[in-house]
Formats: C-alpha cells, structure tokens, sequence
C-alpha cells in the first residue's frame, strides 16, 4: 500500500462515504447512517458479517476523524481522471470492434465473390 488515504465505502449503497457521516455498529464495520438505520429494521444484522444486531442502540451513529475531507480531494481527481481515460479507452475499443467487425464482412464478402469468379472460369 502507498500510504495514500482511502475513503471508505458503504457496503449497502456502494457509495463513498464522507467521514462527516459515518456510522459504525459493534462489529465495526462503517455506513451511511441512513442506510444502517434502514437495513437494520429489515434485516436485523451487519450486512457485512451478519452480526445480529438487537437494537438500534448498537450503532454508534457519528464517528469523528483528525483527517480532513480535503485530504481525499486529489485521489477523488485522479479517481475521475482514470475514469474518463477508461471511459475513452472502452469508446475506443468499441469503434474499433465495428470497423474490424465492418472489415471482416466485407473481406467475406469478396472472398465469396472471388470464389464465384474462379468457378466460372
């Protein structure tokens, strides 16, 4: 590991989490505070490690962090950089599937043709 800080996700939405909003229960395993509070009235347990959660009572509902929000902002950039370079990336690919595929049909279709002509002759 690069020592780079890394924003936790909840498991529940698969959303970063901002740490001014972090809820943790007693297995300590970290969510949103609204998505715990929901999934533990439907389902009763961490939905990580299934602990049996018996009430509400049980998830710490803030957590406070020395590391500031800011301290994230960089990665997040570089995380949105990658994902657009991907994104372009996979365009591109597709394109060139399509042209290949394109090619493809039309190598078939002279090959087909060539075929016919020596045939005749």
């Amino acid at each position: 590991m690069n020592g780079a800080l890394q924003r936790p996700e909840c498991s529940i939405c698969l959303e970063c989490i901002k740490l001014n909003e972090i809820s943790a229960l007693s297995c300590g395993h970290l969510f949103h505070p609204y998505c715990i509070v929901s999934w533990i009235k439907t389902w009763g347990n961490c939905p990580v490690c299934r602990k049996k959660i018996i009430s509400e009572d049980q998830i710490v509902r803030q957590l406070f962090f020395e590391v500031d929000d800011r301290d994230f902002s960089d990665q997040n950039h570089q995380i949105c950089a990658l994902r657009t370079k991907l994104n372009d990336l996979l365009e591109e690919l597709k394109a060139s599937k399509d042209t290949n595929k394109t090619l493809k049909d039309v190598c078939e279709s002279h090959c087909v043709r060539y075929n016919q002509l020596v045939c005749v002759c």
